[in-house]
C-alpha cells in the first residue's frame, strides 16, 4: 500500500517547486487547488452553489470574499469549505486507489492544517520560508496584488511555527534550487525507508 503524504506550506513558500522536484523523482503529486479548480468548472451542483452564495465562479472573486480575519469572511470561508472539502475528499480517494502501485503518493494542500486534514496522511512535509523572502516572492508572482491583499492572504493562514510543530518533515526554502532539490531527496529517501520497515 502507498504511503500517502501531505505537502503544505504558507503562500509563497515554494510548494509548487517542491511538487515539481517530487514528480521528477518519480513521486506522483496531486494538487488540491487544481482539484478544486476542476470541480468549479465541472461539478454542476457546486457551480450552482457558488453562483448563489458568492455571485461568481471566478476564483479571484471568491478569494476576495473569503480571505481575511473579518468574521463575515471567516464565515464565508467555512461555508465554502463545508461544500468543497467532501467533494475533494472523494476525488482524492479515487486518485489514491488508481495510483496504488506507487510507493509514495503526495497531496499538495495549501490549507492542510487550517482545514484540519492531518488525519488523512501518514506523513506531512512542511515548506518553511523567511517572512521577508515570502513577501517578495508573492509580490513577484502576483504583481497585481496589493500589499494589503498579500497580508490578508498571509494572515488567513496559521503561523509557520505552529505548522512546523505539527509536521513530520520541515524543508527550508531560503536558498537556491540545488539546495532545495537535495533537501527534497533526503525526505523522499527517509519516507521510502519507512515503507521498507
Amino acid at each position: 500500500m502507498s504511503i500517502f503524504v501531505g505537502l503544505t506550506g504558507n503562500i509563497g513558500s515554494g510548494k509548487s517547486t517542491v511538487a515539481n522536484i517530487l514528480q521528477k523523482e518519480g513521486v506522483p503529486v496531486i494538487n488540491s487547488d487544481e482539484v478544486v479548480h476542476k470541480l468549479y468548472a465541472e461539478d454542476e451542483e457546486l457551480k450552482k452553489f457558488l453562483i448563489e452564495e458568492f455571485g461568481s465562479l471566478e476564483k479571484k472573486e471568491i478569494a476576495k470574499q473569503i480571505f481575511g480575519k473579518e468574521p463575515e469572511k471567516i464565515a464565508k470561508r467555512k461555508l465554502l469549505e463545508s461544500k468543497v472539502h467532501p467533494k475533494v475528499e472523494e476525488f482524492l480517494q479515487k486518485w489514491v486507489k488508481d495510483n496504488s502501485q506507487y510507493e509514495i503518493l503526495v497531496n499538495d494542500v495549501p490549507l492542510l492544517f487550517e482545514a484540519n486534514l492531518q488525519k488523512r496522511f501518514k506523513k506531512i512535509i512542511f515548506i518553511a520560508i523567511d517572512e521577508g523572502l515570502q513577501l517578495s516572492r508573492i509580490r513577484k508572482r502576483n504583481p497585481e496584488m496589493s500589499i494589503k491583499e498579500i497580508q490578508n492572504r498571509i494572515n488567513s493562514q496559521m503561523y509557520q511555527n505552529d505548522k512546523k510543530a505539527l509536521s513530520d518533515y520541515i524543508i527550508y526554502n531560503n536558498s537556491d534550487l540545488k539546495t532545495l532539490e537535495k533537501e527534497v531527496k533526503k525526505v523522499v529517501n527517509s519516507i521510502q525507508n519507512i515503507s521498507k520497515i
